[in-house]
């Protein structure tokens, strides 16, 4: 998913990832490294910042992508996320991964197709 730069994260600690999709401007989100419902331990963003990611990713291929908020049928803390492929069209939905609801970086390649992004952890600043 993500390429680490840096020594193993800790619970708590925040880290910025640069979230570029293919064809499209840019975005850099702030994660804070929390337990999932998994017991991982993973990097996760907030509502804003999934709608961050998701409008950049939209906005690169208008035509063929798009996400929807949850409708109240299936649950109110999943992201819908449809796209065509190859002809086909993709739906899958981003779960909330904490008891925070958060959301986690790691579920990204299981939702976009590798070849419509890239994640990486931003550079830290030396001090």
């Amino acid at each position: 998913m993500t390429k680490h730069t840096h020594a193993t994260p800790a619970a708590d600690e925040q880290r910025d990832f640069i979230f570029a999709p293919a064809g499209g401007e840019s975005v850099t989100v702030t994660a804070t490294y929390q337990k999932t419902w998994r017991g991982d331990l993973d990097p996760c963003i907030g509502v804003d910042q999934v709608c961050a990611i998701l409008d950049a990713w939209t906005l690169a291929d208008r035509g063929r992508r798009r996400s929807l908020w949850a409708t109240t049928e299936r649950s109110d803390d999943d992201v819908f996320i449809a796209y065509t492929r190859n002809g086909q069209i993709t739906l899958g939905s981003w779960s909330v991964a904490t008891d925070k609801d958060t959301y986690s970086l790691e579920a990204l390649p299981g939702l976009l197709a590798r070849d419509h992004y890239s994640l990486t952890e931003a550079p830290q600043e030396q001090p």
